[in-house]
C-alpha cells in the first residue's frame, strides 16, 4: 500500500507570488510541493502491485527499443509517459519544452566535455559535499544507509547522470537525456510517495512540518544548480577558462534537464520554464538556499560535534564521501597522504564554513598542498588543449565510460521504488536485474 505525501493546495484567493529568486518566503512555498503528476503515477503503480524489478525492465526496454514503450507496460506508467511525448512523434520519449534551444544545448555540452575531468573533480569536491549540509536532503539521501555504506556506487551513478546530461547530442531525437530525466523523475516520485512515509515512520510528520515534502521543488532546484552553477563557479576557482556565453549555455542544458526531471512552478503552465533564467538568478537562488544549511560556520571550538548534533546524516555522508575520495587515489598516495588531498580540495573549492558544517576537518600544511594542487588543472588544460575540441570530447566520453564500468557492468536503469529495499538494491547495483533483458 502506498502513502501519498501531503501537498498543500493553493487557495484561489492567494495566488502564488511573482518570483524573485532571492525571496525566501516565496521559495518556502515550493517546499510544499513535490511532483503531483509523477507522484500520482508512483502511487498508482504501487497500489497496482508493480514491482521495482518489473518497472526497471520496462524502462530499460523503453530506452533500448527505439524509445517505444514495450507491450505490457503498466497502465499508470503508460498514461503518464504518453502525456509527456510530443504530439505526432513516433517516439514515446518525453518532448523537450518549447523554450529549449538545441544549439545552446550542444554548445553547453561541448564546453563541459572539453573540461570534463576538472568538472567531475568540482562535482565531487564541491557540489556533493555542499549538498550534505541541508538536513532535508541529507536525511532522504541517508534513508537506506546504503549511500553511506557504498558511496562509490552512488558516485558512479552520479557520474553516469553527468555523462548522460552533458554528452553532445544527448537531447537530440533518440538521445538518452530525456529518458534519464524521466527515470530520475519517477525515482524521486517513488521515494517521495512510497518509500519516505514508511521508512521515516513516526518521524515523517515532523519531517514534513519542518522541511516540507521530501524531494520538494526547492530541493530539486538546489540539486540541479549544484550540478550546474556550482560546477561553473568551481571551474573558475580552479582557473579553468570558460567564456560567459559557454557558462550560460552549460546552465541552459541543466535548465532543460531540470524541466524534464519535474521541476515545475505551481502557478505556471506545464511547458513553462520554472527555473532561474540566467546564472545571475541561479546564484541569487543558491545564496538564498543556504538558509537551509546548518551546523558550525567555522573551525572554531568543537565544530564537528556542533555539526553532528545539527545534522548527523549530513556529517556521516560527508565522512563516507571523503573516505571514498581517498580510496580512488593510488595506494601509495593513500599510505602517505591519507585523506588530506580530498580535504584540501574540498576546502579550496568550497569554504571553511562549508567544510565545518559537514564536519570535514582542516589539514595542517594546507597552503603547501593548495600550491601544489593548483598546478594540476593548468597542466592538464595545457595537455588536453593540444588535442582539439573533438578529441577532448571523445576522450571525456571514454573516461566517463571506463570509470563507470568499475562499478556497473552496463548503464544503470533507475526504477520506481516501492520499498526501502528497492532503494538499497538500486544503490547496491542498479543494473543487476536487467542484465538479461527479455
Amino acid at each position: 500500500m502506498s502513502l501519498s505525501v501531503p501537498s498543500a493546495p493553493v487557495p484561489a484567493a492567494h495566488p502564488w507570488p511573482v518570483f524573485a529568486w532571492d525571496d525566501a518566503r516565496a521559495l518556502d512555498r515550493l517546499r510544499l510541493v513535490g511532483d503531483p503528476a509523477a507522484d500520482a503515477c508512483a502511487a498508482a503503480l504501487a497500489d497496482g502491485g508493480a514491482t521495482a524489478t518489473e518497472l526497471r525492465r520496462v524502462l530499460a526496454s523503453f530506452r533500448a527499443d527505439k524509445q517505444q514503450l514495450p507491450a505490457g507496460t503498466p497502465a499508470p506508467l503508460r498514461d503518464f509517459v504518453l502525456t509527456l511525448k510530443a504530439t505526432g512523434s513516433s517516439s514515446d520519449a518525453p518532448a523537450l519544452p518549447a523554450w529549449a534551444d538545441r544549439e545552446r544545448i550542444l554548445r553547453g555540452q561541448t564546453a563541459f566535455m572539453t573540461s570534463a575531468t576538472m568538472s567531475v573533480l568540482v562535482m565531487l569536491c564541491r557540489s556533493l559535499p555542499e549538498g550534505y549540509a541541508a538536513p532535508s536532503m541529507a536525511q532522504v539521501l541517508n534513508l537506506s544507509g546504503e549511500l553511506r555504506a557504498r558511496p562509490f556506487h552512488r558516485l558512479m551513478g552520479t557520474l553516469q547522470l553527468l555523462k548522460d546530461v552533458s554528452s553532445p547530442g544527448s537531447f537530440e531525437p533518440g538521445g538518452v537525456g530525456p529518458m534519464v530525466a524521466l527515470e530520475m523523475r519517477l525515482l524521486h516520485a517513488g521515494v517521495r510517495t512510497n518509500v519516505a512515509p514508511v521508512a521515516m515512520g513516526d518521524r515523517f510528520a515532523s519531517f514534513t512540518a519542518q522541511y516540507g515534502v521530501p524531494i520538494n521543488q526547492e530541493d530539486m532546484l538546489g540539486t540541479v544548480l549544484g550540478f550546474s552553477t556550482l560546477v561553473i563557479e568551481g571551474l573558475a576557482t580552479m582557473r579553468v577558462a570558460h567564456t560567459e556565453e559557454e557558462a550560460e549555455d552549460y546552465y541552459h542544458v541543466w535548465r532543460v534537464f531540470g524541466h524534464l526531471m519535474g521541476i515545475r512552478r505551481p502557478d505556471m503552465p506545464d511547458d513553462a520554464d520554472s527555473m532561474p533564467a540566467t546564472l545571475a538568478e541561479a546564484r541569487a537562488f543558491y545564496a538564498t538556499y543556504h538558509r537551509h544549511y546548518v551546523g558550525a560556520s567555522s573551525f572554531q571550538g568543537d565544530f564537528r560535534k556542533e555539526s553532528e548534533m545539527a545534522n548527523p546524516d549530513g556529517v556521516s555522508l560527508a565522512d563516507a564521501h571523503v573516505k571514498m575520495l581517498k580510496s580512488v587515489m593510488p595506494k601509495h598516495w593513500q599510505l602517505i597522504l591519507g585523506d588530506r588531498v580530498a580535504r584540501v580540495i574540498i576546502r579550496d573549492l568550497t569554504s571553511e564554513g562549508a567544510c565545518a558544517r559537514v564536519g570535514i576537518k582542516p589539514v595542517a600544511g594546507h597552503r603547501l598542498f593548495t600550491y601544489l594542487l593548483a598546478r594540476v588543472p593548468r597542466w592538464w588544460e595545457r595537455v588536453t588543449g593540444l588535442w582539439g575540441a573533438k578529441t577532448e570530447v571523445l576522450a571525456a566520453k571514454w573516461f566517463f565510460g571506463a570509470l563507470i564500468k568499475t562499478a556497473y557492468s552496463q548503464p544503470i536503469t533507475y526504477t520506481v521504488p516501492r520499498t526501502l529495499q528497492d532503494v538499497r538494491d538500486l544503490v547496491d547495483n542498479g543494473e543487476r536485474s536487467v542484465r538479461k533483458l527479455p
